[in-house]
């Protein structure tokens, strides 16, 4: 045993380390833990014999101090007392670790017992089983066929699976009934999460619209004129009005005067401007345009977000030419028109009484844009003088009016 004193206190049982067992008390290394267990003993009975006293002197004061627990005292006496206590301590300790090792060997050897007999049972239990589910597959070949539900497999070990399950009770169909089977819970997901999604789609609401006040005629604004910036526009013939009064009062002639409309809560849809007082939208566009007069490029349009939308015609267009081009055709048609009405006495004179119109319409102005040029690089080609311009609206007025020298669009004349 080593001679050291203070390391009674602490470990009191066999270490292993490796293949080796270590003495908790002094240390030693044992290849065999019954010897190693003898050394713990052995060691344990000797520190329980020694007095367990160190006495030190320093300064002419003598110290007493116990070994156990290294308390130190100055009278001899309490330190006795002291390594008693130690020593009655450690030995419950000792009793106690000694008890727990007994406990767990023979719960160790107990549960040995038990593995024993759970690993013999399920043996008899296998073996019972594999006889068993030998007489319910068959082999033809190179494959296994489960006698029960006549199922095919290419392994013996699947085919027994399938055995075992009818011979439990799990499962008494045919690997084809039970693959019918999942389809048919498959489909009934997929028709369920298609219903869902009709259901949800059906529940959507309508937003109302952004103009819900009532007129005097008894029907909704927003069925009679659209806000178009600061102007309203009749839903049925599409001119633009100032005022609100205006725009109802333009509805209102087109259904019926000022009657009551709350019976008309839908505007035809078969109803055309044509059918208004006999006018096409052309005419209604030059009478409109007309009224408005030669007015600055600015009060020719209206914006309604990044489109320009001409006062005549309503027509949308996305470039400031295109629009101001747009309402000087209108108004050009109306000027010649009114030159080409004769006066009331039906004299020649009055017809050239005023200047025609310095540009007019080609007879091929309505064809599509894209018939109109051809592209270069960067550059737009008019397909009727082959000049070349930068812009797209530069070349349709091109050939919309017979390639002037001057287009209207940069002519300074009012």
């Amino acid at each position: 045993m080593a001679s050291g004193v203070g390391r009674k206190m602490t470990t009191r049982k066999v270490i292993k380390k490796g293949d080796d067992f270590i003495c908790g008390l002094c240390g030693q290394k044992y290849v065999s833990k019954g010897v190693a267990k003898a050394c713990l003993k052995r060691c344990f009975e000797a520190s329980q014999k020694e007095a367990g006293v160190a006495t030190n002197v320093t300064k002419k004061v003598t110290k007493f101090r116990c070994s156990f627990c290294k308390r130190v005292y100055t009278n001899k006496g309490e330190a006795e007392d002291c390594v008693e206590r130690c020593k009655h301590i450690a030995r419950l300790k000792h009793k106690r670790e000694q008890d727990m090792e007994k406990s767990l060997d023979q719960n160790k050897e107990e549960k040995a017992k038990q593995l024993a007999k759970i690993a013999e049972y399920a043996h008899m239990e296998a073996a019972k089983r594999s006889s068993d589910i030998g007489n319910l597959i068959t082999q033809r070949g190179n494959s296994f066929i489960c006698n029960a539900c006549k199922s095919t497999y290419s392994n013996e070990k699947d085919a027994a699976s399938c055995a075992a399950r009818h011979q439990r009770g799990r499962d008494s169909t045919s690997y084809t009934d039970r693959v019918a089977k999942a389809k048919k819970a498959a489909a009934e997901k997929r028709q369920g999460l298609a219903r869902q999604l009709t259901a949800k789609e059906n529940r959507k609401i309508k937003k109302p619209d952004s103009i819900f006040s009532k007129s005097g005629a008894g029907i909704a604004d927003s069925k009679m004129y659209k806000k178009e910036g600061d102007r309203f526009v009749c839903q049925t013939c599409g001119i633009a009005y100032e005022e609100r009064s205006l725009v109802v009062s333009c509805y209102q002639k087109h259904h019926g005067g000022s009657q009551n409309l709350s019976a008309k809560k839908k505007i035809d849809p078969d109803f055309t401007i044509d059918d208004d007082q006999g006018k096409s939208k052309d005419e209604l566009a030059r009478e409109k345009a007309q009224s408005i007069g030669d007015v600055a490029d600015k009060e020719k349009f209206t914006r309604e977000g990044a489109k320009y939308i001409c006062r005549a015609c309503n027509d949308a267009h996305f470039t400031k030419m295109e629009v101001v081009a747009c309402f000087n055709g209108h108004l050009a048609d109306s000027d010649e028109n009114d030159l080409l009405t004769p006066d009331t006495d039906g004299s020649p004179e009055s017809i050239d009484s005023e200047p025609k119109s310095k540009y007019t319409l080609a007879d091929d102005a309505d064809l599509p844009d894209k018939a109109k040029f051809t592209r270069e690089g960067a550059k737009y080609v008019c397909k009727k003088c082959s000049r070349k311009h930068y812009m797209k609206i530069e070349v349709i007025e091109c050939f919309n009016y017979d390639c002037p020298e001057v287009l209207p669009s940069q002519s300074d004349e009012d």
